[in-house]
């Protein structure tokens, strides 16, 4: 055999003895061979997790009973370590939670790792217009809510689940509409539906409106005759199914003493009497009769204090004037037992007839008799205190003239003559007085 034939034999024996010893190990873990009697691993000399060490060289063992030479924390996952026993050599287990979503787990299974399922709830039911609703839920892991809205005053945004996802539509509330006509007492009405969109929900409201009254269209008909009298009919209108309907009932409107024509009482002739004899005011009266077939009866009466409304007869036909009573007024001046008078006149109404009042009223009480409505003047007359021209005295001149009194005094004319007053018969005078040298002039005498 050459040299290359040994290394062969050799490195084919080396071979064998790696794989006896592997199917020896795994005879024993697996407790083939009646396992019974094996050792534990411990004390069995075989370096059992292939570390290099054996039995208690190996720092997995902590004694010759132990039964596992593995030494979890070296690093290397080997004999029975794995991610349950030895995570630290073996890796962490797949778990939900761990932040990866690993096989056999699913946004079902494992929100946390695999994120959530795409969902959708409604809290109206789907799509109700008439609630207001929310759809919630998530979509590619991403939450979301949208509300029901209004898209204007007649339109709503619905929101809706349609399986797992979420949907909207606008839709109208609906079309205004107005019902048929009812009877509500004697009134005729139709229900208006309004439908309008509010706070994300549609709504309706019916508001009654009137369309006719039917009591409105109660009337009288034209009058006619029937049995000599006057009648009309009246127009009884009520309310039935809707519409309105009517009954109608005669009623008398004039019983005629004379017959009826043509929906009128035949007519007496007109006539009038006066019971003050005609256009008299200073006589209170009433005038009656008939006018038209009418009977009437209208008296005198006053207006204001001085004037009255008068009634009298033209003929068949009464007529009527306001009148002045008249106009007040004062009369001349006369003489009544030397004195002197004058009377007024004051005219006025009272109790629908004309009436004056005289009044007498003194004007003047005469000293010296009256005439013709005037007191007579006493005579032209002079007296003078001092008696005459005298110079020494202040005296005084006085009497009438043309029935007026006056009365002079003496006056000094200057520091030396006396303006003297005399009289000169029934007539006052004057004349200069002068004084002595010695003498002066004071309070119209000299001294």
């Amino acid at each position: 055999m050459n040299k290359n034939g040994k290394y062969s034999l050799v490195f084919a024996i080396f071979i064998a003895c790696i794989l006896l010893t592997g199917v020896a190990v795994a005879e024993k873990k697996g407790g083939g061979g009646g396992g019974g009697g094996s050792k534990p691993e411990c004390n069995d000399k075989i370096d059992n997790d292939g570390d290099g060490y054996t039995d208690m060289d190996d720092d997995g063992c902590s004694n010759r009973k132990d039964k596992d030479e593995t030494n979890c924390g070296d690093g290397e996952c080997e004999g029975g370590e794995d991610s349950s026993s030895c995570s630290a050599d073996c890796g962490p287990s797949s778990y939900c939670g761990d932040g990866t979503c690993d096989a056999g787990e699913s946004c079902s299974s494992c929100s946390n790792d695999c994120g959530q399922c795409d969902s959708c709830s409604d809290t109206d039911g789907g799509s109700v217009i008439g609630t207001y609703g929310t759809v919630s839920g998530y979509l590619n892991d991403n939450a979301y809510s949208s509300n029901d809205y209004c898209a204007d005053s007649s339109n709503v945004r619905e929101y809706y689940c349609s399986g797992n996802a979420a949907y909207s539509t606008q839709q109208s509330c609906g079309t205004d509409s107005t019902g048929s006509n009812y009877c509500s007492g004697n009134e005729i009405y139709q229900d208006v539906t309004d439908y309008f969109c509010s706070n994300g929900e549609c709504d309706n409201s019916v508001t009654a409106q009137l369309q006719t009254d039917c009591d409105d269209l109660d009337n009288y008909g034209a009058d006619y005759c029937s049995d000599g009298d006057v009648y009309h009919n009246y127009n009884n209108f009520y309310c039935n199914s809707g519409g309105c309907a009517n009954t109608t009932t005669p009623y008398i409107v004039e019983s005629c003493a004379y017959g009826c024509t043509s929906g009128e009482c035949d007519i007496m002739s007109d006539s009038c009497s006066d019971t003050d004899g005609g256009n008299t005011s200073t006589t209170y009266g009433t005038v009656s009769g008939y006018r038209n077939n009418n009977p009437y009866s209208r008296s005198d009466y006053c207006v204001g204090s001085t004037s009255i409304v008068e009634y009298y007869c033209l003929g068949d036909l009464d007529a009527h004037s306001q009148q002045s009573c008249g106009t007040d007024y004062s009369g001349s001046n006369y003489c009544s037992s030397g004195d002197v008078y004058r009377d007024s006149t004051d005219y006025y109404c009272s109790s629908g007839e004309c009436d004056s009042a005289v009044t007498t009223q003194l004007i003047e009480s005469c000293t010296y008799g009256c005439t013709s409505g005037s007191c007579d003047s006493p005579a032209d007359s002079c007296s003078d205190t001092d008696n005459g021209i005298y110079e020494y005295i202040t005296g005084t001149v006085s009497g009438y003239v043309s029935g007026e009194t006056y009365s002079e005094t003496d006056t000094c004319f200057n520091s030396s003559v006396v303006n003297e007053q005399f009289c000169s018969g029934n007539y006052a005078n004057t004349t200069m007085m002068f004084c002595r040298w010695n003498e002066t002039c004071s309070s119209g005498r000299c001294s």
